[in-house]
């Protein structure tokens, strides 16, 4: 199965970002076994600020 979609970190630690979500898809979409992101964007772009 392919699962595409947008999704706003909370901090620019890709590391720490990826298990929560990794975790939160899987009751829906299964086990993740390959995830791709541009690390020329990631880098780039700020976190979304909580309030």
């Amino acid at each position: 199965m392919f699962g595409d979609g947008a999704w706003w970190p909370r901090s620019s630690d890709l590391a720490a970002e990826l298990p929560p979500l990794i975790a939160a898809l899987a009751g829906r979409l299964g086990r993740a076994t390959q995830v791709t992101f541009n690390l020329t964007a990631w880098r780039a772009q700020s976190p979304v600020e909580s309030n």
